[in-house]
């Protein structure tokens, strides 16, 4: 492994994207998502043919929060017609989630492209840790505080805003509170308790 692979929530489907990333040595670990379907449903029957050798598998299990999740990966070897496309392109990555919290189960397949050669545990634990960064901060910011449905258009006040969000967020977790949401309901009309926090 050479650096720390970039990360990406949907990426470019253009070569040259993948070709800067080989002229500055960086791997790469990409999340593939419905919004390119062809290349979506192209790579997702690479793994439904039978013909094709497995490379590397992973699992892991949970059991937090009341919730008991199995992770399965499974990586092949990308095709040539899509390794030209991609440069640097050398696996495909299928990571099926299995999770039941309650009586409430849930079953999920995503999809990856990864410049990676490594085990299939490696490549697993970096695909959950992007997802904890994921949900322990991307989600919060914009699911509590809308953070995506703001508009603002002049730079330093998306800085500033930003940098406010990150303040209330560390605040609400050194405050006690497992849940940002019940944390900024409970303090949201409380002046003396938000107060308080500082």
């Amino acid at each position: 492994m050479r650096r720390t692979p970039h990360s990406n929530r949907c990426p470019p489907h253009h070569p040259s994207f993948f070709r800067l990333l080989q002229q500055r040595s960086a791997d790469f670990l990409l999340t593939l998502k419905r919004n390119q379907p062809l290349l979506f449903e192209s790579v997702r029957l690479q793994f439904s043919d039978s013909q094709r050798q497995t490379v590397a598998t992973a699992q892991a299990r949970d059991s937090a929060h009341g919730r008991e999740s199995l992770w399965q990966l499974q990586a092949i070897a990308a095709p040539p017609w899509l390794s030209k496309q991609c440069p640097g392109l050398s696996w495909l990555i299928q990571v099926r989630y299995q999770g039941l919290r309650g009586t409430r189960w849930s079953e999920q397949s995503h999809f990856f492209l990864t410049s990676l050669r490594t085990t299939g545990a490696q490549l697993l634990q970096l695909i959950r840790q992007r997802w904890s960064i994921e949900n322990c901060w991307h989600w919060p910011r914009d699911v509590v505080f809308a953070e995506d449905r703001h508009r603002y258009r002049e730079r330093n006040g998306v800085q500033i805003l930003a940098a406010l969000r990150t303040i209330a967020m560390n605040l609400l977790r050194l405050k006690g509170f497992q849940s940002l949401t019940q944390g900024r309901d409970a303090l949201a009309h409380d002046l003396h308790s938000l107060l308080s926090l500082s």
